[in-house]
């Protein structure tokens, strides 16, 4: 019985041989060496690096990471951050020695799945040294560095030394943002006429998802406001304002979308903007996050930042009305071509300039030095668009993979209308969107009031023995 059972044991030992004993032996001598070169790699001697306070203008399609800020890989092991990938490039580029030790800010946090193509950070770089050690007279050419590490949607556009003092939060002026929808048939008078009611200083409590824990103070100051439509069937909607609240952009645009589409009157904003009328946030869905753009950020020393006045909302993005028309552009450090560009940028969208703004606005003005208000003389007339700016390797390696991947996009947009265009088969779109009954927003339940929020936290950790800690007022998209 044994010697019936030894041969099925033995053909595996022939079927699996598909190297050669020569191929083998070179394959384990190539792993010894790689292993032998790992052990024998030195570790960064950080203590003879000297550092720098820098400012990074950083862009990125948020689709893929949960916001920017890093969130700790142990409470949440699959939740990809902008920020998680920056700190692991600039740990890679032997930049920075770890996340907690660089002294760094940021300036709007995004909320996941909201892109900027304009947000900045600060923090301690390490700083190019020549070969006794000695500080080179130039600096590493960060950009290029940390976007040949990067993945493709988070790319550095551009990066200076720190101001004396600065804080990418705190030194921020004011916020710019954009948000992008397909055009439905919704009214864009109508969008700008409410929109415009958000223009001033208000309590937008109404107009956020409340975070009670960190925030007390809801009042937010809209410098000014813009709707118009882009090539391409869809709309934008433009804001700009000195901070603002967590979700506010968003939950602006669905109100206004409602507007647009004739469900609610212009005046909605007014009464929702009125807290002792209505205290309560009655129930509604924010707007997608996916056409949400931190467009820029204002600083005042900054040479790649807007400055003070702020450029009114809707002429920042006209350049982006060129592009879309096959157009291009050239930028300089005070905004100037883009606001140049509007009045030739509003006949190719069908703008009227109507958008508002506020006094504000005027008052940013007058507060600035003459001296750092451009020349009248400086700035470009509207007329044919100026030629695209020297290709540096800074541009290159940032804007590279942010075309392609627009290239990619508009492909799938074609691809997409394209299958839709066939599945209607002549049918009227208007027929084949099927609203739901709609209820008004001031006869809809209602979330709890800020109040009543507080009052039923409090008891909440009084239940648990906790101290209240004092609210540090940060909210963002």
């Amino acid at each position: 019985m044994t010697s019936e059972a030894l041969p099925l044991e033995t053909p595996t030992t022939t079927t699996t041989a598909t190297t050669s004993p020569r191929a083998a032996v070179a394959a384990a001598n190539q792993e010894e060496k790689g292993a032998k070169k790992r052990k024998n790699r030195r570790e960064f001697d950080w203590s003879k690096a000297t550092f720098g306070h820098f400012v990074l203008k950083v862009a990125y399609v948020g689709t893929k990471y949960h916001g920017l800020a890093w969130q700790d890989p142990t409470a949440c092991p699959n939740c990809p951050t902008v920020e998680s990938k920056l700190f692991e490039a600039l740990i890679k580029c032997h930049l920075i020695q770890d996340r907690v030790t660089c002294n760094y800010s940021r300036c709007g946090r995004t909320d996941k799945g909201v892109h900027a193509a304009g947000n900045y950070i600060a923090l301690n770089l390490r700083l190019k040294t020549q070969k006794d050690g000695s500080l080179a007279s130039d600096d590493y050419d960060y950009p290029s560095m940390l976007n040949g590490v990067l993945p493709s949607d988070v790319r550095i556009l551009a990066c200076t030394r720190a101001p004396e003092g600065f804080d990418a939060r705190f030194s921020c002026k004011y916020r710019a943002y954009q948000y992008y929808f397909p055009l439905n048939g919704e009214s864009l008078d109508r969008m700008q006429e409410a929109a415009d009611l958000f223009v001033g200083a208000h309590d937008f409590r109404n107009f956020c998802k409340m975070d009670i824990e960190n925030v007390t103070n809801y009042q937010r100051r809209v410098l000014s406001v813009c709707v118009r439509e882009m090539p391409g069937g869809v709309a934008e909607f433009s804001v700009t304002g000195t901070a603002f609240l967590w979700h506010q952009v968003r939950n602006m645009v669905a109100v206004l979308l409602l507007v647009g589409a004739g469900l609610e009157k212009p005046s909605i904003v007014t009464d929702l903007l009125d807290i002792d009328k209505n205290p309560r946030k009655p129930i509604y869905e924010p707007a997608n996050e996916s056409g949400l753009v931190l467009f820029d950020c204002g600083f005042e020393a900054l040479p790649f930042a807007p400055r003070l006045p702020p450029p009114p909302a809707g002429q920042t993005g006209a350049a982006l009305a060129g592009l879309l028309a096959g157009r291009g552009w050239e930028p300089d450090q005070n905004m100037q071509g883009e606001i140049a560009l509007s009045a030739s940028a509003a006949s190719i969208t069908g703008t009227s300039g109507s958008c508002s703004s506020s006094h504000a606005l005027e008052a940013a003005a007058s507060a600035v030095p003459a001296a750092s208000s451009p020349s009248p003389t400086a700035t470009p007339t509207p007329g044919p668009i100026l030629p695209m700016p020297a290709p540096t390797p800074a541009i290159i390696s940032a804007a590279g993979p942010l075309l392609q991947s627009w290239g990619e996009a508009r492909r799938m947009a074609a691809v997409q209308a394209c299958l839709a265009t066939a599945a209607l088969a002549g049918c009227p779109a208007e027929q084949v969107r099927a609203r739901e009954k709609y209820t008004p927003l001031l006869r809809r339940a209602c979330a709890p009031s800020f109040e009543e929020k507080v009052e039923s936290l409090d008891a909440k950790k009084r239940r648990k023995g906790d101290i209240v800690a004092p609210a540090d007022d940060e909210g963002d998209e």
